[in-house]
């Protein structure tokens, strides 16, 4: 999370902290104080922002799955499907 916003030579800096993308300045002081807010890392679960557009917050943040997160991208794609009710109960 602080490579990505502060580290310009982070491989993905350029989409984090080249778009303004910043840390809180208490969780960017203190791990402590992100724990306090966040709690410990549940396994198989990674911070996510909520609001892509903003920076890393504990009103923007969550524990989130890879699904949770590839759903919360500017590149996800939803469908909408026109089906009779009788032929989709049958899929």
């Amino acid at each position: 999370m602080l490579q990505r916003c502060y580290d310009k030579k982070h491989a993905f800096y350029k989409n984090y902290g080249e778009k303004g993308i910043v840390v809180c300045q208490r969780w960017k002081e203190s791990f402590k104080e992100f724990l306090k807010d966040m709690g410990p890392r549940p396994k198989e679960l990674t911070i996510d922002r909520e609001d892509g557009t903003k920076g890393y917050e504990p009103s923007n943040c969550r524990w989130a799955t890879r699904k949770q997160q590839c759903e919360n991208t500017k590149s996800a794609k939803y469908l909408t499907v026109k089906m009779q009710q009788q032929d989709w109960a049958n899929k």
